[in-house]
């Protein structure tokens, strides 16, 4: 079973991996528990410390951890938050069923 703690440094090197050497700072601003997946929200730290809109980051969206595997994924609907936190749950548990 995956923690809190775990899922957030998941997400934290995730995000270093796929933006390397990019300059940008990225914090956790939220994690909620989920049945089967941690939903983990970030920001920038630039953002954060300006809250000017040339900070913001274009197309953040929250990444899901989930809870038996540590896989991570992305909610990458533009649709309402719960629509694509549901469809990157459902890639989720295909992903935990593939041997």
């Amino acid at each position: 079973m995956i923690s809190k703690t775990a899922a957030v440094a998941t997400v934290e090197a995730y995000l270093q991996t796929k933006y390397p050497a990019r300059g940008i700072c990225f914090i956790v601003t939220r994690v909620d528990e989920r049945p089967s997946s941690w939903v983990v929200y970030y920001d920038s730290e630039a953002h954060l410390k300006s809250q000017s809109v040339l900070d913001h980051l274009a197309g953040n969206r929250p990444l899901l951890v989930s809870k038996t595997i540590g896989t991570v994924a992305v909610v990458a609907t533009p649709a309402p938050t719960e629509d694509g936190i549901a469809a990157a749950e459902a890639k989720l548990v295909l992903a935990e069923n593939i041997p």
